[in-house]
């Protein structure tokens, strides 16, 4: 693999056979599949490009988490932003100009300006360090949906539905816009009604508490 640093860049896999191309020499070097092979690349000036082509500007990290992109955008308000990584083809399309903040509110958080990505937990805990220094942890919200979906679909073992909902308790996972103090479990309906229903007995004895499938009935019934 051969990676320049002047004009000009290619990413080979065999000398003389570029197989991605760099407009600019790049910092962080990020190859994906979605399902094809691509590039996404961060310059010492801020700039992201997506297989050579310019996303956005004024950018200060560069992370893939997954399936999802994580980039800082240095704007007027900085935001934190996720984004899937089969929309950066369309970034355009999913996000807002002339900031590239996404268009879906739960895929952005604003930080103060001169904020650092500096690493994600297995937990889904995003840490970023702060202009003065100190670090702040906390879970994104589209993060911690695509944790909540991997684990409620990525196994058919019958504790996942406390899991799920220890998660959701933890991260304070509710519908956007409530205002509820405990977690709206009725969105484990939303994400899947069909396969909520035929799994229903699964999660009540799944359940320790009754209270959960309480507030389950209740979420319902709202």
């Amino acid at each position: 693999m051969n990676v320049g640093m002047a004009g000009n860049c290619h990413l080979d896999l065999v000398e003389d056979t570029p197989l991605l191309h760099l407009s600019a020499p790049a910092t962080t070097l990020l190859p994906y599949y979605a399902p094809d092979l691509h590039l996404l690349s961060h310059t010492p000036n801020g700039k992201m490009y997506l297989d050579g082509t310019l996303l956005a500007s004024n950018i200060t990290s560069v992370a893939v988490l997954g399936d999802l992109v994580l980039y800082i955008v240095n704007d007027v308000t900085p935001h934190l932003c996720l984004l899937p990584l089969t929309q950066l083809t369309s970034f355009a399309s999913f996000t807002l100009p002339p900031s590239c903040v996404p268009t879906l509110p739960i895929a952005s958080r604003a930080l103060e300006r001169g904020s650092l990505y500096i690493g994600c937990g297995r937990d889904g805990r995003v840490i970023v360090q702060l202009p003065r220094g100190n670090l702040e942890t906390f879970y994104p919200r589209l993060l911690s949906c695509r944790m909540l979906e991997q684990c409620l679909f990525g196994s058919e073992r019958p504790e996942r539905w406390s899991t799920v909902v220890e998660l959701m308790r933890r991260q304070r996972i509710r519908r956007s816009g409530s205002w509820e103090r405990d977690v709206a479990l009725d969105v484990l309906y939303d994400l899947d009604p069909t396969y909520f229903c035929s799994h229903a007995e699964e999660f009540v004895r799944s359940q320790k508490s009754v209270d959960r499938i309480h507030l389950l009935l209740s979420n319902l019934v709202e």
